[in-house]
């Protein structure tokens, strides 16, 4: 999994960097207007996700959560046999809880990949840069360079909300641990009563 996954982002970069390389070859309008329209694309992908993750974030702090609600020892005692109406809804907030741990853990490989595609936008600035300076065209030269330094803005950015989204991710992901905990815990602890 992990090898497709590598293969996967080098394929991404490696059609990144292919398609706009082409284009910083030469310090023309056509080539700044390819390059600048895939800067502001990034920029709004970005935007989008930080204001989804916002979206998750509300949502997550509104959530009631049963493992802050109630102690370990009270948590076990919701898995007594009789008691089936506590099972299924501790069933359901496992269920869900996966379930939008592994949304968020999909939207973190989103950012990641936006990162690597980034990444391919710097070099092919650094490109433009290198063919305008040597035109002699300072102002696009350091046009250039600006659009560089707001990439590696960019990155930065996109790296923080992927660990974001990595956190929010473990807490989802916790709350089902501990729940499932309880649950094996239960039955530890009553198997010796059978």
């Amino acid at each position: 999994m992990a090898a497709s996954v590598f293969y996967s982002y080098a394929f991404s970069f490696f059609l990144l960097f292919w398609s706009t390389g082409s284009f910083a070859d030469h310090c023309e309008h056509e080539n700044w207007d390819v390059l600048r329209h895939k800067h502001i694309t990034a920029e709004n992908w970005y935007n989008s996700k930080t204001h989804q993750f916002n979206q998750m974030l509300e949502y997550y702090n509104a959530q009631v959560f049963i493992t802050k609600e109630f102690s370990e020892e009270e948590l076990m005692t919701l898995w007594a046999p009789h008691k089936d109406l506590f099972h299924r809804q501790l069933h359901q907030q496992i269920e869900n809880a996966h379930y939008l741990s592994n949304s968020l853990l999909h939207q973190t490989t989103l950012v990641a990949q936006q990162v690597d595609t980034i990444s391919g936008l710097i070099l092919a600035w650094k490109r433009m840069s290198i063919h305008c300076e040597n035109q002699g065209s300072t102002s696009n030269y350091k046009a250039a360079l600006q659009y560089i330094n707001a990439s590696q803005s960019l990155t930065e950015d996109l790296n923080k909300l992927k660990k974001k989204y990595h956190s929010l991710s473990q807490q989802y992901l916790n709350e089902a641990k501990l729940i499932e905990n309880s649950k094996s815990n239960y039955k530890l602890k009553t198997a010796h009563l059978e």
